[in-house]
């Protein structure tokens, strides 16, 4: 019930994954989801954990007790898992780089110093906000050993990312 182009790209994609789990071994290893609950607003539709940092008294002191309890965590995480191969990270949101440029390279050492980031297949940073990201904290991501940065626009028509509350 599908046509003979979609049914092509699926097995496609199907192939392409068979070929991404081969080389992570996935039966043995592990992947990493580090959740950021900040962003610079937080979107109508949103029902992750977030805060926005608009209008927040003193965003920069709970990033920083954040990361502190989240470099806690990691360790933890490490050594539980220290028998096992890192296959992938992700670092998703909120908004991670709505992180100021001393936490968001915080962020990277506490990763850095507790997981083999160099072994990984990917390395993933959700960086979609325009309003929170610079040349700064791309430097600070690609020098982490960042492979990849998600963008998810959401829509590419600004008056849906307004009435969604999206800053572009």
């Amino acid at each position: 019930y599908c046509s003979e182009e979609k049914a092509s790209l699926c097995a496609d994609v199907a192939q392409n994954e068979l070929r991404i789990l081969d080389r992570i071994n996935y039966e043995t290893g592990y992947s990493v989801y580090i959740g950021i609950p900040f962003c610079p607003t937080v979107c109508n539709y949103c029902s992750f954990s977030s805060i926005s940092l608009e209008g927040l008294k003193d965003g920069a002191a709970l990033m920083r007790d954040y990361l502190r309890a989240l470099e806690k965590e990691c360790a933890a995480a490490a050594g539980l898992f220290r028998d096992k191969r890192l296959s992938s990270i992700y670092v998703g949101g909120g908004t991670p780089t709505a992180l100021d440029e001393e936490c968001l390279a915080w962020l990277m050492r506490i990763i850095r110093d507790n997981f083999d980031v160099d072994g990984v297949y990917e390395f993933t940073v959700e960086a979609g906000r325009p309003d929170s990201i610079n040349e700064k904290k791309l430097a600070i991501l690609k020098s982490a050993g960042v492979t990849r940065i998600s963008i998810n626009p959401q829509t590419m028509k600004p008056e849906t990312l307004l009435l969604m509350g999206r800053k572009h």
